[in-house]
Order: structure tokens, then C-alpha cells, then sequence
């Protein structure tokens, strides 16, 4: 169906306001919550658990596949990210690292529910080509949004803990989600057919570009997650990092994503999406680098810039990838292989990472993961040469 002029300023309005809800909670719950259990006295195997509970997530969902509702995609995206949102409450009010694990359990599975219908609203929100670019208008206002409010929630979190802090922003961007159900996307009212894990896994065994895809990216995350739990260990153990200090980082790291991000999306729109991904991975494999020489908390300002610049080369590329790569319809069944693989290399690296660290310190950690991580980019590079479907001439336009 045909997407007039009209219907696409009203979807992306309520999408951008979806978006500012996303941002407040990604930007102000999700990235201080390995920084808030550290706080509590958790040691480093504890903080590797929170970070790979995301992951894991995702795993638990390809499992969960076949129960899963299907019912219209836009209902199940706003119930999970509403449910998502909600879950800060119990995270805020946590008293032990026990109970914030708990409550980052389900808070992470209901954020990965919520992956899987994403791309179906999407396709049928915006026309194919110019989705890359609307997207990228909608991003860019969530980054807008998460720079401002990045040194507000930290400050927050400085003057009144997590509990206060994490209720406001819950509450805030479970309302803002609300707007995705009055969207415009007639393609996605019909049933969606459940799908089997077999059939979902086998994906990877017919489909022998899209294995490459996830198989290139598989080994970035590998390199990029290893040192995750580093992160905040240095960042509190060694820069001896305030909330406000964190956020500020948060904030560079956005305002150069947001000054970067619809010239990604404009280049999204009409190159190969995997050259875009390779040449995102290069930037970001510097990152751990920095980390790994940083002599002083200000240095890090420009991981965060190289952070911020990679961040939209890298999400544009997935995003028009995986629609180029599943058929009409099957969306969801090439999102949760795809992000089944981001969870299990999500689960292992960063345990791993902490047990390395342990044995043989930070720094040998960090350049470990900026060397897979180079070595992925060529793999991504190497996967172009395989042809790529080209998008759906059924798409609205």
C-alpha cells in the first residue's frame, strides 16, 4: 500500500516522540546500570553478569519463538518497550546487586521482545527509499534528546540515587511509547505465521550471504564486548568518575553521533550497507584503544567522539542490511537469529573479558578486543563481494 505524504509526517512524529522516550531510558537507566551495581559493592564478575544479561536476553528469546505472540507487530512493540520502561522502577529500588540483576532480567528480555517486531513497523511505516533517511531524522532527534538529558540524569543520580532518578525517567519514556499505537502501518495488521527454531536457525544454513553478515559481525562484537566490563572499572576505579563526569562522556558521544548521523543515513539509502558496516567497525575499534593509553579522565573525550561518529554508520548498515537480506513478511524470523548471535557472543565476551582482566589487567584486555575488532571490519569488507538483495519493489513508496 502506497504511503502518502500525509501518513508519513504523522508516523514519524509519533516516532520521533517514541524516540525521545527511548533515549531518556537507554541514555539515563540503561547506561548507568553497571556503574550503579558497582556502586553497590559488586565486584567484577558480578558487573560482567549485568552486562551479558542483554545479551542472554536475546537468546532466551529465539528459544521463546515459537510462543511468542503474533499479533499485530505494532501492539507487541509498544506493550514490550512500555514493559521495558516500566521495569526501571524495580531496578531503581534495588538494595543489593542480587535484586538489580533481577530486575535487569526483565527489563533485558522484554527489550529483546521488543527487537523482533521493530523492522516489520519500520518497513511499513516508511517508504523504502527514503527509510534510511527518516530513520536517521528520528535518531538523530533521540540523540538530540539523550545529549541534553545525558548530564541531567547523572546529576540526578549524583544529588538523589538511583530510585528517584530511575522511577522519573521509567515513568517519562513509558508514556512517550505510547504514541506507536495510534502509527500508520496497514502492511502489518495481518497475523504473523509462528515460526519453529529450527526453521529460524536454518536461516544460517541456506542463506549463505546473510551467514556472512552475521558471522563478520559476530566477531565485532566479540571485539568490542570483551572489554566491557573494563569499562566502568576503569572509569570508577581509576579516573575516579562522578555520575555528572559519566554523563557528560554519555553527552560528547551524542552530539557527535548527532552531528554524523543523517549523513550516514543519507549514505545508507543508496550504498552497501556492509561497506558502511566495515567502515563503522574501523572507528570503533579505536575506542578500546583509547581507554587502553588514556593517561586522564579528559583524554577519554575522544573515544567518546569515535564512539559517537561510528554509532550511526554502524546501526544505518544493520537496519537497511536486514531488510535488504529478509523476504517480505519474515522479518522476525532473520531479527532473532540475528540477534540470538549478538546474544551469545554478548554472554561470553564480557565474562571472558573480566576473567582475562583479572589474570592479566586492562590494558592487554582492551587491545585484544581493538584487534578482533580490525580484523572483523576486513571480514565485513570481504562479505560485500557477495551480491545482496536488492530492497523489495513491493515496499511503500
Amino acid at each position: 500500500m502506497r504511503l502518502d505524504d500525509r501518513t508519513i509526517r504523522t508516523n514519524l512524529q509519533r516516532d520521533l516522540l517514541n524516540g525521545i522516550g527511548g533515549a531518556l531510558f537507554l541514555g539515563g537507566v540503561y547506561a548507568n546500570g553497571a556503574v550503579v551495581i558497582r556502586r553497590m559493592g559488586a565486584d567484577a564478575t558480578t558487573v560482567a553478569y549485568l552486562t551479558a544479561i542483554p545479551f542472554l536476553a536475546n537468546v532466551a528469546v529465539l528459544l521463546l519463538l515459537p510462543i511468542i505472540p503474533r499479533g499485530n507487530p505494532v501492539l507487541l512493540l509498544v506493550v514490550a518497550s512500555a514493559a521495558t520502561r516500566l521495569a526501571s522502577l524495580p531496578a531503581g529500588w534495588a538494595t543489593s546487586p542480587a535484586m538489580l540483576l533481577a530486575a535487569w532480567t526483565l527489563m533485558s528480555l522484554c527489550l529483546a521482545l521488543s527487537a523482533l517486531p521493530t523492522l516489520d513497523v519500520v518497513s511499513a511505516m516508511y517508504p523504502a527509499n527514503r527509510r534510511a533517511h527518516l530513520v536517521g531524522r528520528v535518531r538523530t532527534v533521540s540523540i538530540g534528546a539523550a545529549l541534553v538529558a545525558g548530564p541531567l540524569m547523572g546529576s540526578l543520580l549524583d544529588r538523589f540515587g538511583a530510585g528517584i532518578t530511575f522511577t522519573l525517567i521509567g515513568l517519562t519514556s513509558a508514556a512517550c511509547g505510547i504514541a506507536l499505537l495510534k502509527v500508520h502501518a496497514p502492511q502489518q495488521q495481518q497475523k504473523s505465521p509462528r515460526i519453529s527454531i529450527v526453521h529460524a536457525l536454518g536461516t544460517l544454513r541456506y542463506d549463505v550471504t546473510f551467514r556472512g553478515f552475521v558471522l563478520a559481525w559476530t566477531m565485532w562484537g566479540i571485539g568490542v564486548l570483551l572489554p566491557l566490563a573494563v569499562y566502568p572499572l576503569l572509569l570508577v576505579d581509576r579516573f575516579h568518575a562522578s555520575y555528572t563526569a559519566i554523563g557528560l562522556l554519555s553527552a560528547l558521544t551524542g552530539g557527535s553521533a548527532l552531528l554524523t548521523y543523517r549523513w550516514w543515513a543519507r549514505q545508507a539509502d543508496h550504498r552497501d550497507p556492509r561497506l558502511l558496516a566495515a567502515l563503522g567497525f574501523s572507528l570503533a575499534t579505536a575506542v578500546p584503544v583509547v581507554y587502553a593509553l588514556a593517561p586522564s579522565l579528559p583524554v577519554l573525550g575522544l573515544a567518546s567522539v569515535l564512539a559517537g561518529v561510528s554509532q550511526g554508520a554502524i546501526e544505518m548498515s544493520n537496519m537497511q542490511a536486514m531488510l535488504r537480506f529478509a523476504p517480505r513478511g519474515d522479518a522476525i524470523r532473520y531479527t532473532s537469529v540475528f540477534n540470538a548471535a549478538a546474544g551469545l557472543r554478548g554472554a561470553i565476551a564480557p565474562v571472558a573479558g573480566s576473567l582475562l582482566v583479572t589474570s592479566y589487567g586492562a590494558t592487554p584486555v582492551l587491545l585484544t578486543g581493538a584487534a578482533i575488532g580490525l580484523v572483523s571490519a576486513g571480514g565485513m569488507w570481504r562479505s560485500s563481494r557477495l551480491s545482496l538483495p536488492a530492497p523489495h519493489l513491493d515496499d511503500p513508496a
